[in-house]
């Protein structure tokens, strides 16, 4: 058997897609960073420089873990993709805004490493890469990834329902009674609304059902006066 036909290659083995439109995970990572942009602008507007100190240590964090395990595992970079910055941009979403700092440093590091690297990169993780960031913290530190609760130094910013569960009776009676009962109206006003978008869509059920039944009484009327005698 000549030497060039022993060298061949009988079996090429290749992951897919095999045949594409030619969109890229760069690509589609900037689109997704472009679509998040008015909720980046969102955040900043409410705010202000703790939601920038919040995204800016996700986004750093979350690229240097993943630099980090790329280097570890004896891979090539591939930070350009720019799918860290999207999952440390996520990531900071569903942080407090005013949430310590180093909350946002364990957070990205967290779900870099064990919700994505750890099962091997990219496209191999089974879960998202952000929420498994999250959920460590949660359970690990509940009171510090409360909204609520690391906001309650803004005390006159926080409903009376907040401050009763933290503070107790002492300081949720400290609230003015007019703001009590302009918050008791506007409850009822909801309440009353949506009490009124029920019986709407109960009347509505209710013509629709009674429509069909008369069309069903017609048939039935019509089938019987087409039957012929035997």
């Amino acid at each position: 058997m000549p030497a060039a036909a022993q060298s061949s290659v009988l079996l090429a083995m290749s992951a897919p897609p095999y045949w594409h439109c030619g969109r890229t995970v760069r690509r589609q990572s900037l689109m997704t960073l472009a679509a998040l942009l008015p909720a980046v602008i969102g955040a900043v507007w409410t705010w202000g420089l703790p939601a920038v100190r919040v995204m800016s240590l996700c986004v750093a964090v979350a690229v240097l873990t993943e630099a980090a395990c790329q280097k570890l595992m004896g891979r090539e970079l591939a930070i350009d993709d720019y799918t860290a910055v999207c999952s440390g941009l996520l990531l900071s979403f569903m942080l407090p805004a005013d949430a310590p700092w180093w909350i946002a440093v364990m957070a990205p590091l967290i779900a870099i490493s064990l919700g994505k690297m750890a099962f091997g990169g990219l496209g191999a993780n089974p879960v998202n890469t952000s929420v498994v960031g999250w959920a460590v913290l949660f359970v690990s530190f509940p009171l510090f990834m409360e909204p609520n609760a690391v906001q309650l130094n803004a005390a006159s910013m926080v409903d009376p329902l907040v401050r009763l569960k933290f503070f107790g009776w002492a300081d949720a009676g400290s609230i003015p009674l007019q703001d009590l009962l302009l918050g008791l109206l506007d409850l009822l006003l909801r309440f009353d609304g949506l009490l009124l978008r029920m019986e709407q869509g109960r009347l509505q059920v209710v013509n629709v059902l009674g429509q069909r039944a008369d069309l069903g009484v017609l048939d039935v009327l019509d089938g019987f006066g087409t039957c012929e005698p035997t």
